[in-house]
């Protein structure tokens, strides 16, 4: 599928980014069968294994006392609803991604309706082409709930965004959808949003269902997404989150805030933040957060302004803006790059009796659940290498490096193949083919340890018959 730039509301345009492990072959000795050698004296408990199939989450797995693997840890998770209660009086009646009535004809994934995962799933359920496709009829119905109509609107938005997540960091302009049901959707949800955006006479005080969909109408103004529709319009994208947030549209101060910021008014952009802050937009709370820890938008570096912040932005994390969980989770185990806490301020944010480590995991699995891919990346290398406060768990390893390798992170693809290479002892079988299949895949987006290791495959004999030329010009293509 081709990129897309469309910005589901709320996302971090220009996110600060956070370090992820990188454990590549590339910087490593030169006797390169050994490094990889060194992989089959690693150790995993007794397992039932289906091997992955590349660009699938891996089948049937189950834990060490043969039940389904459970939701992440922590006695008060849930992938929607805060952690804790509001803290400093921040509120906490945000409202999650989708939302509607139970008799709705479309119902979100369950997730979506800010509610506990009630399977065995590592990851949250996201809303699907066939389920909104299902619900076309009604939508296309005018006499039906047009509150309902915004909420599956937004979920196409959403799932556009997200299937060219890829272009995010990219230019603005229109998005080219290849899926014929996406864009079937597509093509009806904006219309469907443009009629609903401007009711006539416009109501006074404007209900929720309007500002959202002005909201969104301002998100396709400003990426251009659908120009024959929605001309590429900054300036009117402007008023219209303006009018959306002061209809009550909240998550509408984070995109006003970071066109304030775009220009260089900080005094502005912090005020729309901090009107974010007090509705508690998590979006808000992470940019405020960051700006006082790392001394932004005219404040001074500020640690114990900014924990308070980041800690209630990683509660409210949701699947459309997930990286507050693992910024958040990366702080707490010293590994955020830009800036290192001092170990005196977490007590302050931490639950009693609870280390920074372990409140950490329980963020940087949150996080993974929300399908965030940096998380699933950083889970799969702590399950690998057991770093603290995380087990050694082979099986965990490869199905956090699946999620994310489904997601594009390439050097997941690289640590499937290695992991395939050798397997674990009681846990999977090594597979040859396989690790062929995921370090050509990460070769073929450009990951130097991959072309290397696809020229030790071919010069070894690795998923095929030994093919020296083939080494070589795998070789040759390595920085």
């Amino acid at each position: 599928m081709s990129n897309s730039h469309y910005n589901s509301p709320p996302h971090f345009e220009d996110p600060l980014i956070a370090p992820r492990p990188h454990k590549v072959i590339q910087d490593l000795p030169a006797n390169m069968a050994q490094n990889l050698d060194d992989y089959a004296t690693r150790r995993g408990s007794p397992q039932q294994y289906q091997p992955v199939e590349p660009g699938f989450i891996v089948p049937g797995t189950v834990n060490r006392s043969g039940s389904s693997l459970p939701p992440p840890t922590g006695s008060d998770w849930s992938p929607w609803s805060p952690a804790s209660q509001p803290a400093h009086g921040f509120n906490s009646s945000y409202p999650p991604l989708s939302h509607p009535p139970a008799n709705s004809p479309y119902q979100p994934p369950q997730s979506i309706r800010a509610q506990s995962p009630t399977n065995a799933s590592l990851t949250a359920p996201l809303p699907t082409i066939h389920t909104l496709t299902g619900a076309i009829p009604s939508m296309q119905d005018p006499s039906f709930d047009p509150a309902r109509k915004v909420v599956w609107c937004r979920d196409i938005f959403f799932l556009v965004d997200r299937l060219n997540q890829a272009a995010t960091d990219g230019p603005t302009g229109p998005v080219r959808i290849e899926d014929p049901q996406l864009l079937r959707l597509t093509q009806i949800a904006v219309p469907t949003i443009l009629a609903i955006a401007s009711p006539q006479p416009m109501p006074n005080p404007i209900p929720p269902h309007v500002a959202e969909a002005i909201y969104l109408r301002a998100t396709l103004e400003s990426s251009g997404a659908f120009p024959e529709d929605v001309p590429l319009n900054p300036r009117v994208a402007f008023r219209d989150y303006e009018q959306a947030a002061r209809a009550g549209y909240a998550q509408a101060w984070f995109k006003l805030g970071r066109d304030y910021e775009s220009f260089g008014d900080d005094k502005h952009a912090r005020t729309c933040f901090e009107r974010g802050v007090k509705a508690g937009v998590e979006s808000c709370l992470y940019r405020m957060g960051m700006a006082h820890l790392l001394g932004q938008l005219g404040s001074p570096a500020r640690p114990d302004i900014a924990l308070p912040l980041l800690q209630r932005a990683a509660t409210l994390a949701t699947v459309q803006v997930a990286q507050p969980a693992y910024v958040y989770g990366l702080l707490l185990l010293g590994e955020f790059s830009q800036t290192v806490i001092p170990p005196h301020f977490f007590p302050a944010v931490l639950p009693p009796g609870v280390s920074p480590q372990l409140e950490a995991r329980k963020h940087l699995e949150r996080a993974a659940y929300l399908n965030f891919s940096p998380a699933q990346y950083k889970l799969g290398h702590v399950y690998e290498f057991a770093e603290p406060p995380f087990p050694f768990d082979a099986l965990l390893s490869v199905q956090y490096y699946s999620l994310a390798s489904q997601q594009g992170e390439i050097e997941a693809d690289m640590a499937l193949s290695k992991w395939f290479l050798c397997g674990a002892e009681g846990a999977f079988d090594k597979d040859e083919s396989l690790a062929y299949t995921f370090a050509e895949k990460a070769a073929r987006k450009g990951l130097p340890s991959a072309e290397f290791a696809l020229g030790y495959y071919a010069e070894v004999g690795v998923g095929g018959p030994k093919d020296i030329d083939t080494a070589r010009r795998w070789y040759q293509r390595v920085p």
